[in-house]
Formats: structure tokens, C-alpha cells, sequence
């Protein structure tokens, strides 16, 4: 009887000491730099058992350079369709996109250093959309999406979605990532 038992308790200690599957962001890989993004289910983080590890590493070696927490909405175990990676043309900033409720996802931009990344909040951009939608446009459910960098420091987001009056918006987000802190530059109808 003892032996089954001991069996039992064999396998669950493996189990949990398996692979942690890998989350490859499409965009996620600088062959120029040689570097890529992975996300990594971080279990047992204390308060959310959807926390992940973004990792930044090398690609070809897979030595970690930094690594951050961050909790999306829900559970990701794979690629979702709307996940999508941006790296800055030198490597210092990256951007990409996770689901934030339901029905949205949220861009995230972290600054690279050679052991460390540092999350770096995108600016509130929706007085800047009032101008250029109508002056009570109020967001339901939007997707934020990198689109690619325009120069080393400077990103265009794509924000689309719809309005609290039913109506829908597609805008392109320029954003400046300073030294001090990232400022819009320009929110504009995506035409």
C-alpha cells in the first residue's frame, strides 16, 4: 500500500517541477539584436494565479537579462490572436499588448537596461481622442495595439473600439518615451 502512495506523491512532485510553457509574443524576436519577449505563467505569485513573468533574454543563449510581474484579466496560456510585440529600433524600449477585461487589451512599454526592465506607464490619451471624435466620447471596450516603432523613441499605437453611443473609433496614437517621462505627441483618426 505504501508503494502506490509513494508513487502518487513521485508524479506530483514532477508535475509541478515541469516545463513552465513559454508565451512567444508574434513581434517578440530582435534577430538584430539578438534578443526576444516571453511571457511565463509565475505560479504560486501570492494574490493572482494569473500572474506572468515578462522576459526579456537573449535569443540564441535564452540567458535571462530581466524579468517583471504583471496580471493580465484572466489566464494566458498561449498566444492569443490579438497579441502582438514591438521592439525599438536600438532595443531600448519594447511594447506589447495583453487582454485588460474582457472585451479590451492594454498596451505595456518597458525600458531595457543591461540587467533590468522598467515598466513605463502609457500617458491618459483620451482628452487628446475627444478633440478629434466628439467632445463626450467615452470609451466602452477598446483594444490598444503597438504598431511599430517610428524611431527610437517614439511608438504608434493603434486604439480602436467602440463608444458608449454605439458608435465606433479607430485611432492612431503617437507617443513620445522621454528621458522624464513619455508624453502624446499626436492622436489622430486612423483613416
Amino acid at each position: 500500500m505504501r508503494a502506490p502512495l509513494f508513487i502518487a506523491v513521485l508524479l506530483y512532485g514532477l508535475r509541478l517541477h515541469a516545463a513552465v510553457p513559454e508565451i512567444q509574443i508574434p513581434g517578440g524576436i530582435s534577430s538584430s539584436l539578438n534578443r526576444e519577449i516571453i511571457l511565463t505563467p509565475k505560479e504560486g505569485e501570492p494574490g493572482d494565479p494569473n500572474a506572468l513573468s515578462v522576459v526579456v533574454r537573449y535569443q540564441k543563449s535564452h540567458k535571462t537579462i530581466a524579468s517583471d510581474i504583471i496580471v493580465p484579466f484572466g489566464q494566458i496560456t498561449e498566444v492569443e490572436p490579438y497579441m502582438k510585440a514591438s521592439w525599438s529600433p536600438t532595443g531600448e524600449y519594447f511594447a506589447f499588448n495583453l487582454r485588460d477585461c474582457r472585451h479590451a487589451t492594454e498596451t505595456f512599454v518597458y525600458r531595457v537596461t543591461k540587467s533590468a526592465i522598467t515598466r513605463i506607464e502609457i500617458p491618459y490619451y483620451w482628452d487628446q481622442a475627444r478633440k478629434v471624435l466628439k467632445p463626450d466620447a467615452d470609451c466602452f471596450g477598446g483594444t490598444d495595439t503597438p504598431i511599430r516603432w517610428l524611431d527610437e523613441k517614439t511608438l504608434l499605437m493603434r486604439s480602436q473600439g467602440g463608444l458608449r453611443d454605439e458608435s465606433k473609433y479607430d485611432l492612431l496614437v503617437t507617443i513620445e518615451f522621454t528621458d522624464s517621462k513619455p508624453l502624446i505627441r499626436s492622436v489622430k483618426l486612423n483613416k
